[in-house]
């Protein structure tokens, strides 16, 4: 599926509206390359976990022992209720009396099964961080005459086609706008790209704008350093912006750090402090730094206004 698909009905989340259902080439390829990284890692933890099989001191049979342990107080918990309650029943009707309320519902006994529980703890090891893998493998166990325990794990590889076919490459755009149509939702979303990557993206940004690490714990301290981020970011776009009309196209990471290459100092004559003066700029810094003062320049001529 290349071209998009309208879905002129559509309930998301308790929401009702309308989507358009589109495929990405790039987010297919990404999802293809991260299949093969899990599929290793999957290799890697089933090895592991047949190391941990055949070590009768390993943490699976550490766990195994645990939930032994559990289910057998719960076993013997269920069996003493149940006995309570038969006690209770077998009073009633020699008493002849009938007793008020609802009537006390028998406990199941749990049936414990060392392959079954063995399984699910193998399972969660393999499959931890990646559960989708079980969508399309199985992990199997079977117990020799020793009674060590043979792992096997396998690939449907048509339920992973099947699966990669049903997910990946796909984006579903979903609004509450039910008279908007499909070319109206994809120009709001596109639109929208340029807020993740001109703010979201950008607050993560190390060197210039990142909001974290931040070194405060009182609720108004931390209001006011993410303002200062966010308020950052802002002036540095406008910057973007106006050196973007003077045909310099530049992050606005790459545009700070072109602007921080610019040195000023004072210019010394027999001793005296003469004036401040920029140090030699290349054609593309005078450009910035011109850009800039002109920015500067409008925001003092707004204050002036303002004042009077």
């Amino acid at each position: 599926m290349n071209q998009p698909y309208f879905l002129p009905t559509l309930d998301f989340s308790g929401i009702h509206g309308t989507g358009v259902l589109t495929f990405s080439q790039s987010l297919y390829d990404g999802q293809m390359a991260q299949l093969k990284r899990d599929r290793e890692a999957i290799l890697e933890n089933v090895e592991e976990a047949r190391r941990r099989l055949a070590n009768k001191r390993s943490s699976f049979y550490a766990q195994l022992k645990k939930r032994e342990e559990s289910v057998r107080h719960a076993r013997r918990d269920a069996e003493e209720y149940n006995t309570r309650l038969d006690e209770e029943e077998k009073q009633q009707k020699e008493s002849s009396t009938k007793k008020r309320g609802h009537a006390k519902k028998r406990r199941t006994i749990p049936e414990w099964n060392a392959g079954q529980e063995m399984l699910q703890i193998v399972q969660a090891m393999i499959y931890a961080k990646r559960k989708y893998f079980a969508e399309f493998s199985s992990v199997s166990l079977e117990k020799d005459s020793a009674g060590n325990y043979d792992l096997t794990w396998a690939i449907n590889e048509e339920a992973e086609k099947a699966y990669v076919n049903k997910y990946y490459g796909k984006k579903l755009i979903a609004t509450d706008h039910t008279d908007w149509s499909m070319a109206d939702i994809l120009n709001e979303y596109s639109d929208q790209e340029c807020i993740e990557n001109g703010i979201f993206r950008t607050s993560k940004a190390v060197n210039h704008f990142a909001i974290r690490p931040q070194y405060h714990w009182t609720d108004q301290k931390i209001r006011v350093h993410v303002f200062l981020c966010l308020t950052a970011i802002t002036i540095a776009e406008v910057m973007r912006m106006h050196c973007e009309n003077q045909g310099i196209s530049l992050t606005k990471a790459a545009l700070l750090d072109r602007l921080n290459e610019v040195h000023e100092g004072w210019v010394f004559l027999d001793g005296m402090k003469v004036k401040r003066s920029l140090e030699k700029l290349d054609e593309e810094h005078l450009k910035l730094w011109n850009t800039v003062e002109t920015i500067n320049m409008g925001l003092k001529k707004k204050k002036q206004n303002a004042a009077i």
